[in-house]
């Protein structure tokens, strides 16, 4: 499997590191070598001195360079919200949220390490772990100050972390080196049980029957100074539903499936970009792209050879249902019989020559068709763009729900998706009464390919949220 253009990504900034931390490295050396000399007439310089330096002065370079000399755009807003990025990254559980997660943690490992080597006093937890700490507050508010990045109490959290579990690592082998066994035991306990706990959270998903919500909740919003009103009846009924199953894509399989769609409307693909939850194929001189998701089998194909993007050449609702299913097929898109298609366009410009199909929980057999299809059809009648978010998944379980009401209590204590505008609205003192205007019973494809149950709740002039419906889960 190819890396990851996220992986990619991560190596070039490390790349980019490089010389800044080389220069610090060499100019710190060159200045303490100068100092030293006039101190110490005639003696040798100590090695065992001058290389714990100059990898701090290198480490040093290299942690400005990442967090703030590279760093172009930012936000002037805080995250306040502790274990916010830790959720984020159980909920998609992917490469890329983990390594932002724990590489915050790696990022002020080397500093625990480093610091006890280069002065005895760092060999004292009271002096090393408070320097992690401040050092990590500065570069956060060097951030905040110049919108360098964005300020954030979970790197503050992670970054102080990575400097105690390297200094008790550091402390270890120093521990065990003075033959102190006891004293190294002792320390090494917390690199032990910090990997423990790292290893725990990856058996917990990968042995959880279902898998997360990439959308699910990352924080507990603040909804004390709140008063709700519900305008809609609320069950209290006890019920189980069906659990259906979409199986996910693995790399190979979906780079299989892409090139072959791609190829069979007779386009060259000239770049593959490799994500970890999709793949992008494309060639920007053919004017084709296809991004197609490896969860959910989702994919989105746009054809600008055909004249359909201009809003004068777009099809104005001419095209029957039947004529576009005949189209459809062409490009191995079979829709169920029970799909309702409808035409977009209306009075919007921007919604001129889209159609969509519907299919609203459609079963066939022991398979579940449920979600959209929509094109973008030409005034020739060619399409032009395909959105494909159907999802055909086998029942494999019945699961027990919360009940409405009881879905309702946790939107009440603030365990609901999308808390962050709302969070604002409150802080801010614009919001103070909610007014719940229904209740519906949804479902969400999740990390492993299950259909999850969400009660999705529609406030009166806010954006809907939707609250886990499932009885037992993992998550807020």
């Amino acid at each position: 499997m190819p890396i990851s253009d996220f992986l990619q990504t991560v190596i070039r900034i490390f790349i980019q590191a490089v010389m800044p931390a080389a220069v610090c490295m060499a100019v710190g050396l060159v200045i303490w070598c100068l100092v030293y000399r006039k101190r110490h007439p005639g003696e040798k310089i100590p090695l065992r001195q001058v290389i714990p330096f100059a990898l701090f002065l290198a480490y040093l370079g290299g942690l400005v360079t990442v967090t703030l000399l590279i760093r172009t755009t930012g936000s002037s807003a805080v995250q306040w919200h502790l274990f916010y990025a830790f959720w984020d990254a159980w909920n998609h559980f992917d490469v890329h949220f983990w390594t932002l997660y724990l590489g915050n943690i790696a990022m002020f490992l080397p500093l625990g390490v480093l610091l006890p080597l280069i002065a005895r006093p760092f060999r004292r937890w009271y002096v090393t772990i408070p320097a992690g700490f401040c050092l990590s507050l500065l570069i956060e508010a060097v951030q905040y100050l110049f919108q360098l990045g964005s300020a954030d109490v979970d790197d503050l959290f992670c970054n102080t972390v990575g400097a105690v579990v390297g200094y008790c690592l550091c402390m270890a082998v120093l521990s065990l080196a003075e033959r102190k066994p006891r004293r190294g035991a002792a320390y090494g306990m917390v690199p032990l049980l910090s990997a423990a706990a790292l290893a725990g959270v990856f058996l917990l998903y990968y042995a959880q029957p279902y898998g997360n919500l990439a959308d699910g909740p990352t924080f507990v919003v603040d909804t004390k100074k709140v008063e709700w009103v519900a305008h809609c009846d609320l069950s209290e009924e006890q019920r189980e539903v069906e659990i259906y199953r979409t199986e996910p894509f693995d790399h190979d399989g979906c780079l299989a499936f892409a090139r072959a769609f791609v190829e069979k409307q007779g386009k060259t693909i000239e770049e593959i970009y490799n994500y970890d939850d999709s793949i992008l194929l494309r060639d920007p001189y053919e004017g084709f792209s296809m991004t197609v998701s490896l969860a959910s089998r989702f994919y989105t194909y746009s054809d600008h050879a055909v004249d359909a993007f201009d809003g004068a050449q777009r099809d104005d609702g001419q095209m029957t249902q039947e004529q576009l299913r005949a189209m459809l097929l062409e490009y191995e898109i079979r829709l169920p019989d029970g799909a309702v298609m409808t035409y977009d366009g209306g009075d919007d410009p921007y919604r001129k020559g889209w159609y969509t199909f519907t299919a609203d929980q459609i079963l066939e057999g022991d398979t579940l068709l449920d979600g959209t299809v929509r094109c973008l059809v030409s005034a020739r009648g060619e399409i032009g763009e395909i959105e494909y978010n159907l999802s055909a998944g086998t029942s494999r379980a019945a699961e027990p729900i919360l009940s409405e009401a009881e879905a309702y209590e946790k939107l009440c204590q603030g365990k609901f998706a999308y808390g962050d505008v709302f969070q604002f609205l409150v802080e801010t003192k614009q919001l103070s009464e909610v007014h719940v205007l229904s209740c519906e019973l949804d479902y969400i494809l999740d990390t492993k390919g299950f259909r999850q149950p969400v009660y999705h709740f529609e406030l009166e002039g806010l954006d809907p949220v939707f609250v886990p419906a499932l009885r037992e889960r993992i998550g807020l």
